[in-house]
């Protein structure tokens, strides 16, 4: 559910995320991604790392990378938001 709301609002397919490279918007998709699951506590890096054919360590760093982007990017700032109320959303309609 996580990466499909991160792609629906980077206007990205799935793929795009595990494709090789660190072109703008996928790897920051996939920071976003790493970044919300490391809040939330799941899935672990080591599973987005396998999901994403990365290292997990590489996962982390952008992670951190994109938390160090938050103090200073107003518009990363709101992508991010309009993320996890979407993700909220979801939930409230799930349970």
């Amino acid at each position: 559910m996580l990466v499909k709301n991160v792609c629906e609002v980077y206007r990205l397919d799935e793929e795009s995320l595990s494709a090789p490279g660190k072109q703008q918007p996928g790897a920051e998709a996939r920071a976003v991604v790493a970044y919300l699951s490391q809040e939330a506590g799941k899935p672990p890096l080591t599973e987005l790392g396998r999901y994403f054919h990365r290292d997990p360590t590489a996962i982390s760093r952008a992670a951190g990378r994109l938390r160090e982007r938050l103090k200073n990017d107003l518009e990363l700032a709101t992508r991010l938001k309009k993320i996890k109320i979407a993700l909220m959303r979801k939930s409230d309609c799930q349970a």
